[in-house]
């Protein structure tokens, strides 16, 4: 488990930088086409935080909230696109915040992860699941996949056109 107590994290132009100050819980890989469609990617990563631990600066005021299902909103950077919150208005966890993981400039390793509606999946995706067109996926549902143990492969990227 990460013991980082404070994640820092930006959209692609830097207009909207954000802080999350505690753990990053429920880190799922969600494959339903709302999510796929925001990401414009095979499916969206993201840790859910408790909303009073997400402290965002917008000074250029980039950000903006789309409504992509009722009572579900979607925060995304109005200059470069980036998507980077979602959050429900209603149940159990209305007061948290789902943080896209890709934009967080904080290096983090889950200590646990899962994929969610995998069955709305796409079917060219190439990963340890039943692929195919009608493949039974239903197994893969939620199922929690364990952490990476080879961590010292995958090294941050630190910017700049000599890193790429």
């Amino acid at each position: 488990m990460d013991s980082t107590s404070a994640y820092h994290g930006s959209c692609l132009c830097n207009a909207i930088t954000f802080c999350i100050e505690g753990p990053i819980k429920a880190v799922t890989h969600c494959h339903c086409s709302q999510c796929r469609k925001a990401h414009g990617a095979a499916f969206a990563s993201y840790g859910s935080v408790p909303g009073t631990q997400l402290k965002v600066s917008d000074t250029q005021g980039a950000i903006r909230v789309f409504e992509s299902s009722p009572g579900v909103s979607r925060s995304f950077c109005s200059t470069c696109g980036a998507t980077l919150f979602w959050r429900k208005a209603t149940g159990d966890y209305a007061d948290w915040v789902s943080v896209a993981l890709g934009t967080l400039d904080t290096p983090f390793v889950p200590g646990r992860q899962k994929h969610v509606h995998v069955q709305s999946g796409l079917c060219w995706l190439d990963w340890p699941a039943p692929t195919g067109v009608g493949a039974d996926l239903s197994a893969m549902d939620d199922k929690v996949v364990p952490t990476p143990s080879d961590r010292g492969r995958y090294a941050p990227h630190r910017g700049g056109p000599a890193s790429r």
